[in-house]
């Protein structure tokens, strides 16, 4: 064994434990003869290296420093060579304590390699190490390091192949763990490293500014910045005929990093395309939807502050969140007859929206369509409704004064109104039958018919 074995990563030993350890199995009883001894012979010495370790040994260096220094010698080596040349007690030093406390006997090595052989299926070797030193005092068993298990495990040319590996499931297993629960540590150095760079950008965005003042911006949908549309800032692809420049529209280039990098963690993890392509949507999706829910409070703040400066003002509710807007084109779209639309601008835009998900997702707009059918419906019978108590306002007014004399009892809704033009439909005058009813029904009735015939036609 090198003697790289006899130290511990320290990074190894920080990481916790996430295997299942109650499915190994620890065998005491059971022996393995296995052939070799349990350590490795490194390479000799040279004469101006023992030189060297006595020159800076009796300058104070101890064997770490040495080890430094020489480069490609390690610690417990040069540790070794000190003992040799009368430098320090070979039993009393550190290094060989540690080196005693790790080394198995002929009894405790039989059972490692039987503990490697029965279980090498079933655990990645860094967790057979951690469950080995997990039970390494309930047995009296010194501890061993990864370099030591992977050592042993090529030694008895029991490790998987790569073919092995991809389909079997307790390595699987492990691997999803693993990237699952990334330490902190490393989720904040992620994060400090983006947050570095995007400083930088920053800072770079200002001096390009100000150097090209025509330059065009875009604002990134993801972090919602303005960048310049250059290469710098934003990925782009250029056409092998045109010879154009397309810049990516999904994000500046530190969003569109941020974005591979969960996806290459979400392909470790062994979610298929199908479920991440479904994630990046439901993300998507969720953004459009906050930047919505941001545009209504914007647009309430500026109601705010336009019904308080000019109060008399027109307003208008919409049919859909009953929220009443002032009639101008900052929360209503103008149509093209110069009309306003009886939904406001926010939840035009949501149908909109809506509509364009279902067709995406494969389903039916039928439903979103019936829905927006019934809001108009709805008003409409609202306005004909406000409109028939209107009229029945102003014709008891007429009734109670006299004015025109005689009135008429509508044949449907039984109502008596005035003989006027205000409350019936008289033929033209240039006809045949000027001046007489062309209807039995008051005009509101008419207007109800009309519009029943007219929906039924358009079925």
């Amino acid at each position: 064994m090198t003697e790289k074995a006899v130290h511990a990563k320290s990074k190894i030993d920080s990481i916790p434990a996430i295997w299942p350890i109650s499915e190994f199995r620890f065998n005491e009883t059971e022996t393995l003869v296995v052939e070799g001894s349990t350590c490795m012979s490194g390479k000799h010495y040279s004469h101006a290296e023992l030189a060297r370790i006595k020159e800076l040994a009796d300058q104070g260096l101890g064997a770490t420093a040495i080890a430094r220094i020489l480069n490609n010698r390690s610690q417990g080596g040069v540790q070794g060579q000190l003992a040799r040349l009368g430098y320090v007690h070979p039993q009393r030093s550190s290094i060989a304590k540690a080196r005693r406390s790790r080394q198995l006997d002929a009894k405790q090595h039989r059972q490692f390699c039987d503990f490697l052989r029965e279980n090498i299926h079933r655990a990645p070797p860094i967790e057979l190490m951690r469950f080995w030193n997990e039970q390494a005092p309930r047995f009296h068993h010194p501890k061993v390091s990864i370099d030591m298990v992977d050592y042993w495990i090529d030694k008895m040319r029991i490790r998987l192949s790569p073919a092995e590996i991809a389909v079997n499931t307790f390595y699987q297993q492990a691997k999803r763990q693993r990237y699952s629960r990334r330490s902190e540590t490393a989720r904040a150095t992620f994060d400090s490293k983006a947050e570095n760079r995007r400083r930088m950008m920053r800072v770079r965005r200002d001096e390009v500014i100000r150097k090209r003042s025509k330059l065009e911006i875009r604002l990134c949908p993801e972090c919602h910045e303005n960048w310049p549309l250059t290469e710098e800032f934003y990925r782009a692809k250029r056409d092998a005929q045109s010879n154009k420049i397309y810049f990516e529209a999904k994000g500046c280039i530190l969003c569109a990093n941020q974005t591979r990098r969960r996806i290459s963690m979400w392909r470790a993890l062994g979610k298929s395309p199908a479920l991440i392509r479904q994630l990046l949507k439901s993300e998507e999706r969720s953004r459009r939807n906050a930047k919505a829910q941001a545009d209504i409070l914007a647009a309430k703040e500026l109601r705010a502050e336009l019904v308080k400066r000019r109060k008399k003002d027109p307003q208008r509710t919409c049919l859909d969140c009953h929220e009443v807007w002032p009639m101008t084109e900052d929360f209503w779209k103008l149509a093209t007859n110069g009309s306003y639309p009886r939904f406001c601008r926010f939840c035009d835009s949501r149908y909109r929206r809506e509509q364009k998900r279902a067709k995406v997702d494969g389903r039916s707009t039928e439903m979103i369509r019936a829905a927006r059918k019934s809001f108009l419906a709805q008003a409409l019978d609202e306005n004909r409704r406000a409109r028939r108590k209107q009229l029945e306002q102003q014709a008891n007014r007429d009734l109670l004064r006299q004015r025109n004399g005689g009135s008429r009892i509508c044949s449907i809704c039984n109502t008596h109104w005035p003989l006027t033009e205000d409350y019936w439909i008289f033929e033209p005058a240039d006809g045949p039958r000027a001046g007489k009813l062309s209807r039995v029904y008051c005009r509101c009735c008419s207007h109800d018919k009309d519009a029943r015939r007219n929906k039924n036609r358009r079925r």
